[in-house]
């Protein structure tokens, strides 16, 4: 093409450009009726004839080509648009269901209740070792009386929504690839304290630790659309940060990070032990 021409005029074929559905072109000058066929005015000298700028009516509207903002065929009424802004979906006045996250919390402590099993890894990074375990652990709902004792447990203020408080009860079984057995069984609670956005954050209680034998008050985090919850525990000597990533009913991702804990105010950097699990529901 040179200039404007089109490729009517260059040395295309009239009848072969006219069965792309293109109309003649002449030094941009358009055959009219093949043009008004596309719902364009006629053009002259590649601008738009101020005379005749109208788009036909329809007397009805038609949907628009989704691949064109000037699709061929007949026009919405009053409009040289094929949808007008009228049209578009407002945004506050949609439909769509806002995602609650206590709701969702509490569907993801539905989903974890009953039986599971899990294939671990643990790397020890502070003597280069790997070591594989196979663990099995039940979770069933306490009652509100088990949940007052875990407050009172952790000298924990009393709570008057115990009832709606996700509360469970764990219990597992631990078998390292050398052997070693190990049988734990705790009282959990866990109490929202405020949202950031869609974050639901709050504190973590237990009866009993896992690597202190005694109650202990954590932190937790949970994003409501990853479905992951992120408990914080500061021990003695080492910062847990254990994450639970419920993929679907049936699975979750496990992920354990150990920090040596730092000074007071220092951040978390060196990392004693990495561990990661896949956890599949028996029933």
């Amino acid at each position: 093409m040179q200039g404007c021409r089109g490729a009517g005029e260059d040395e295309g074929d009239e009848e072969a450009v006219r069965s792309w559905g293109f109309p003649k072109w002449s030094n941009c000058r358009g055959d009219e009726e093949a043009v008004r066929s596309w719902g364009f005015p006629k053009w002259s000298n590649c601008r738009g004839d101020e005379g005749d700028n109208q788009f036909p009516i329809a007397p009805f509207p038609i949907a628009p080509n989704p691949h064109s903002l000037r699709s061929r065929g007949p026009r919405v009424p009053h409009s040289q648009f094929p949808m007008p802004h009228s049209q578009f979906p407002i945004i506050q006045n949609s439909t769509f269901k806002t995602m609650d996250s206590k709701e969702e919390f509490q569907q993801f402590f539905a989903a974890c209740v009953g039986n599971w099993a899990t294939e671990r890894t643990y790397h020890y990074l502070t003597h280069q070792e790997v070591e594989r375990s196979h663990t099995e652990f039940v979770i069933q709902p306490i009652t509100t009386e088990r949940k007052a004792q875990v407050l009172s447990d952790n000298q924990y203020p009393d709570n008057s929504n115990l009832e709606v408080l996700p509360g469970y009860h764990l219990e597992f079984t631990t078998v390292s690839e050398k052997g070693e057995k190990v049988n734990q069984s705790l009282n959990m609670l866990f109490v929202p304290q405020m949202e950031e956005g869609l974050i639901l954050l709050g504190d973590y209680l237990r009866d009993r630790a896992y690597e202190e034998s005694r109650p202990i008050v954590s932190h937790f985090s949970f994003n409501p659309e990853t479905r992951e919850l992120l408990m914080t525990t500061t021990y003695t000597r080492v910062v847990s940060v254990d994450s639970i990533n419920l993929v679907n009913p049936k699975l979750r991702i496990r992920k354990i990070f150990n920090y040596r804990r730092p000074a007071e105010g220092e951040p978390l950097q060196e990392l004693a032990l990495v561990g990661f699990g896949v956890e599949h529901k028996q029933n």
